[in-house]
């Protein structure tokens, strides 16, 4: 018997299998705004030892709804089915293999993401999770679905970062291409991209973007549809960055480069999927540009017994800190905290001030090299950073550092789509109707 559960997953590459997701769902498709009795459970597909209920498969679809404006539907609800059941299958992988990494996510970390949702969408504290509930969503859907972000965020940093190297002749490759396009446009975009996997998708998938591209066009946050909906960059709102010509395939170069700004493109066919493009800004490249700094980051976390007093966590804390007291790089740093069984060293890597979570921030600007912030809590847990290194801001090309990181972005984001497809074909993955 498989294990019901309700597991989100972040935005990735759709699950291609095949005529299976063919079958007549409509059983369990009912829009649910209840739980189900007890006893009455169904079963819309199984993944490995999880289940993924009519519920949360309603549920999902639910959100989808709400932030593709859509009408809630029985139309609307069947159209979107397959691409959210594939949705919701990659996150029972993706939380399953941060399972097995002992991989976990603390409450007030997805409190965090919910309260910067609500920032962004002019919403008080607290608000979102009763707007969902009065539209018939569950907000633990909505948990659910961070909670999946940040888990597979976790196991691509601690599983890929550190195996990707990133030679000089990468670095000077990209920075000659940069020169090249010295004085020419540059634009800022976003991406939600739609994959098609399965040549027998290709028009339920083509539909659902012309669906999608009109909710744009009426107005529809394109940053909200792409965290629901697009297989690239979810957890960014499907950020591009700033790109130039050689940086993206050319025939979504061109599309982007038409475009006016803040205008919303048509649906893009490439080799891979549909893309729906947006245009935030452009300018000329090098004129007048101040790049960001980049900090390199480590992390620290020391865990702490539930059953502790706030002082027992402070000796805990101040033991920690006369431990790794005289350390003076990230290495030393990694070295001591290897022989402590409740303290953890991972290293972040190269990041702008911009990609920092704000109350991290305020910890780590003023670090200099080989310094330790002070600590932030995340439930049962003392979190420190580290600086290793820090590159100054500059104008016109970006530094070494910044083309490291782009490169290293891009290749994760490889890794990242190999590392599902590994799980995907090692997974028992069953639909029921």
């Amino acid at each position: 018997m498989p294990k019901v559960s309700r597991r989100p997953r972040l935005a990735s590459a759709g699950l291609a299998l095949g005529a299976a997701l063919g079958v007549a769902l409509a059983a369990v498709l009912a829009p649910a705004q209840e739980l189900p009795p007890t006893g009455t459970v169904r079963v819309a597909a199984v993944v490995n030892q999880d289940a993924v209920t009519a519920y949360d498969l309603s549920q999902r679809i639910g959100l989808g709804l709400l932030a593709a404006a859509l009408p809630a539907t029985d139309e609307n609800y069947h159209r979107l089915a397959p691409e959210v059941l594939r949705r919701l299958i990659d996150e029972h992988l993706q939380m399953q293999e941060a399972d097995r990494l002992k991989i976990t996510v603390a409450d007030s970390e997805i409190d965090d993401r919910i309260a910067e949702l609500e920032k962004q969408n002019n919403m008080p504290k607290g608000g979102l999770p009763k707007y969902l509930t009065s539209r018939g969503v569950d907000p633990g859907t909505l948990r659910d679905q961070v909670r999946a972000q940040i888990s597979w965020g976790m196991v691509v940093r601690h599983e890929l970062i550190p195996n990707v190297r990133i030679g000089e002749d990468e670095i000077n490759a990209r920075l000659a291409e940069l020169r090249a396009n010295l004085g020419r446009p540059e634009y800022l975009g976003s991406d939600l991209y739609l994959a098609v996997e399965d040549p027998a998708r290709e028009g339920a998938v083509r539909e659902l973007a012309a669906r999608l591209v009109d909710q744009l066009h009426h107005g529809a946050p394109f940053a909200e549809l792409a965290h629901q909906f697009s297989q690239f960059a979810a957890e960014t709102g499907g950020n591009l960055g700033w790109v130039s010509r050689g940086m993206i395939d050319d025939t979504l170069f061109r599309t982007l480069s038409g475009l006016q700004k803040n205008q919303i493109s048509d649906s893009v066919r490439t080799r891979d999927g549909y893309h729906i493009l947006q245009l935030r800004d452009r300018r000329t490249s090098g004129e007048g540009q101040d790049n960001e700094p980049t900090y390199d980051l480590a992390q620290i976390d020391l865990s702490l017994l539930p059953s502790a007093n706030e002082a027992q966590r402070q000796t805990q804390l101040q033991s920690l800190r006369s431990t790794l007291a005289g350390a003076k790089t990230c290495d030393s740093y990694e070295a001591r905290v290897r022989g402590l069984p409740t303290a953890q060293y991972s290293h972040i890597g190269l990041i702008h001030p911009s990609d920092i979570a704000p109350q991290v921030l305020v910890k780590v600007r003023d670090l200099e090299a080989g310094q330790m912030s002070e600590a932030v809590t995340v439930q049962d847990m003392f979190r420190l950073f580290v600086m290793c290194d820090r590159t100054a801001a500059s104008k016109g090309l970006p530094s070494r550092d910044d083309i490291r990181r782009r490169i290293q972005e891009e290749k994760v984001e490889l890794a990242a789509e190999r590392y599902l497809r590994d799980l995907r074909r090692a997974a028992f993955v069953e639909i029921r109707a």
